[in-house]
């Protein structure tokens, strides 16, 4: 299972993470984050995965 992360939470790798929306379909997206930064938060989003 991948590493989750919550929004707003400090980056510690750069990479390409994907965000579960939470609710009825749980659709899917990727970003690109980068280490140092922090994680956007997403409307109705759940935690990013790295992957």
């Amino acid at each position: 299972m991948a590493e989750q992360h919550k929004p707003r939470e400090k980056v510690q790798t750069s990479g390409i993470y994907k965000v579960v929306k939470e609710g009825a379909g749980g659709s899917v997206f990727k970003m690109t984050c980068v280490e140092g930064e922090h994680f956007p938060p997403t409307r109705g989003g759940k935690s990013g995965q790295v992957l």
